[in-house]
């Protein structure tokens, strides 16, 4: 049994998730394009792209792995030319041999492609 407690960025909220896995050489992979980053489940982090002056950035809080189901648990910043941001915190769900798209807000489907490897 594994526990994680994090912090989101934008939220006073602590969230403490309890969970047990045996997917110790599984990652998750970000596609971005012209950009990939790998992180290994319960690892935080961040990937940023450009795009048309717009700066979108995924937050990565954790991923967990249960009963084949992967989650995501990130969010998501984009900062543009017109003097806004915006900002989300959620939850991205998926089977773990299946990817998920998510835009980030943008105009952009799928700017980034989630998947589980193996490694």
């Amino acid at each position: 049994m594994r526990k994680i407690a994090f912090r989101s960025f934008i939220s006073t909220a602590l969230v403490v998730l309890t969970f047990s896995s045996s997917a110790v050489d599984q990652k998750l992979k970000i596609d971005a394009g012209s950009v990939t980053k790998v992180f290994d489940l319960y690892e935080s982090g961040e990937l940023e792209v450009v795009r048309e002056n717009t700066s979108f950035i995924f937050y990565l809080n954790a991923t967990v792995i249960q009963d084949n189901e992967v989650h995501v648990f990130y969010h998501c910043q984009f900062n543009g030319n017109l003097g806004f941001s915006m900002n989300e915190l959620a939850v991205i769900s998926f089977p773990v041999n299946a990817g998920q798209g998510y835009s980030c807000g943008s105009k952009y489907s799928n700017m980034f492609f989630l998947s589980i490897i193996n490694e």
